[in-house]
């Protein structure tokens, strides 16, 4: 099976030793550079995204409260040390 797919190439310039870990991460999954390049802007836009739409709840419901957070927190990360910004 053919697959086409549209493509965009870019040229980007980054420190070399960015560059020689993205290719190690590339080597150790198998997979090319582009595919692990392009699986991290995917990973940004959707962060860019979801940092949009918190940042329109905020705007419309008016923040989360802290202890909110720091319960929540605790709930999905029962191990973990989470810093209670509500206490003094």
């Amino acid at each position: 099976m053919i697959v086409c797919v549209n493509v965009d190439r870019l040229s980007v310039t980054i420190p070399a030793d960015l560059g020689e870990e993205l290719r190690r991460v590339a080597q150790a999954r198998g997979e090319p550079v582009s595919a692990v390049v392009a699986e991290a802007i995917v990973r940004e836009l959707r962060l860019t995204a979801l940092n949009e739409a918190l940042r329109q709840a905020d705007s419309e419901f008016g923040p989360v409260p802290e202890a909110e957070i720091v319960r929540a927190m605790q709930a999905l990360v029962p191990k973990a040390h989470v810093y209670d910004f509500t206490r003094s």
